[in-house]
């Protein structure tokens, strides 16, 4: 397309778009579908698509391309590192913002605006950008799901020059229809997704009926039921794994990660701090009026064996499972986005609890109750670390409380 905005068959061209956008249902071959078609339509050099991300506050490059850079043969390579959704980065703004950025230069843009063009990648690539545009991708709710940034708009004979006002909305009809592609796209990912989640929940549901099978015909070996919990916590551990592979989601999206760190430590400390109290104090009124605890310790430390150092391990691999995979994957699947976090919570403690229930009906209700707690905390900062070493602490005590066999009879 020419500078003058000679447009031949545009409403042919953008069928064409939104035609091939809807056919293809994979994300990582859609985002390169969007970005080459906008190349191709718009007749700029460069283009980027950008995805919103919340935790943490940023935007993630999800495709890019560069014509001059790949045709020069003499391309860098250029780490794609996330920009910070902030209003001071031009496509942070624009994702803030909805406002659509058209920039003449980007190195004569006026001091008076609360943006400025990073140089960075011009920098390390060799690279010159001097007309930008900036264009938000909205669903039709009104969010903004991500940004295209189209790069150096080019005349009929290769000369960059600014983006005409009629293109914007032509790419902002563009990015629409980017919009329902990706909409479509995520939920027929996250479809999936539920899909392979439930019949893996059927999968250790079957096992389940298989290891209480065995605990019946194994009753006074006393070695049998840590052999289950192992054996059970191992075969969840490699149905997370494949949950992960599966969504192809990153690790962060499961709480591993260092995001949130101080927040996830703060509160589930003073959540571990408070529990603990109420704890004690039971176990102090216990020791004055309840005969089976008369005369005991609050704490008796002469509980303490070798299974209290492996717990250290154990309560995160159980932290992992049951809010990073579990819970993180129902609340995926769910639509209505007031209740999701709290119905995924409630069923994942649920599940968790009701594996509990070949060692006792207590139990399994205070693993329940336990991962209400847990599970509210980890929905506030997405992070196993904090929630791992409160479940780790509060479970030991417990034990050295003298809880853990009285929880076996009930």
């Amino acid at each position: 397309m020419g500078s003058g905005l000679e447009y031949k068959n545009i409403t042919f061209s953008l069928t064409k778009i939104g035609t091939a956008l809807s056919s293809e249902n994979r994300l990582d071959r859609l985002f390169d579908l969007i970005v080459d078609e906008i190349i191709d339509f718009a007749s700029c050099d460069a283009c980027s698509l950008f995805i919103r991300q919340d935790e943490p506050a940023q935007l993630v490059f999800q495709a890019s391309r560069t014509l001059s850079l790949e045709d020069s043969g003499t391309r860098k390579e250029f780490n794609a590192v996330p920009v910070e959704l902030s209003r001071s980065s031009i496509v942070g703004h624009t994702a803030l913002t909805g406002e659509i950025i058209n920039i003449p230069d980007c190195y004569h843009i006026s001091e008076t605006l609360s943006y400025s063009h990073n140089r960075n990648y011009d920098t390390e690539s060799g690279y010159r950008t001097i007309s930008l545009l900036s264009v938000p991708i909205r669903y039709q709710d009104g969010s903004i799901v991500g940004v295209i940034q189209l790069i150096n708009k080019l005349d009929d004979e290769g000369k960059v020059i600014a983006f005409p006002e009629e293109l914007q909305q032509l790419i902002s009809s563009i990015a629409s229809q980017a919009a329902v592609a990706i909409r479509n796209a995520q939920l027929q990912n996250i479809q999936t997704e539920s899909s392979f989640v439930f019949n893996s929940l059927l999968l250790a549901l079957c096992a389940y009926s298989f290891f209480l099978a065995i605990l019946q015909k194994s009753q006074g070996n006393s070695m049998m039921p840590t052999l289950i919990t192992a054996g059970f916590s191992g075969l969840f551990l490699v149905i997370s794994i494949l949950v992960i592979w599966k969504t192809n989601l990153p690790l962060s999206f499961f709480g591993i990660t260092l995001n949130n760190m101080k927040k996830s430590l703060l509160e589930s400390g003073l959540a571990t701090i408070f529990v603990v109290a109420i704890l004690t104090l039971v176990k102090i009124w216990a020791v004055k009026h309840w005969v089976v605890f008369q005369g005991a310790p609050i704490i008796d430390w002469s509980l303490w064996g070798v299974s209290y150092y492996t717990y250290v391990l154990i309560a995160p691999i159980q932290e992992f499972i049951s809010r990073g995979v579990l819970q993180s994957s129902l609340e995926r699947s769910m639509s209505d986005s007031r209740f999701r976090s709290f119905t995924a919570i409630v069923i994942s403690s649920c599940v968790f609890g009701s594996f509990h229930i070949f060692y006792s009906l207590g139990l399994a209700l205070l693993t329940v109750v336990s991962g209400f707690l847990w599970g509210y905390l980890f929905s506030r900062h997405k992070n196993i670390v904090g929630i791992s070493l409160s479940h780790f602490i509060i479970g030991d005590y417990i034990s050295l409380l003298g809880f853990w066999n009285l929880l076996l009879t009930i």
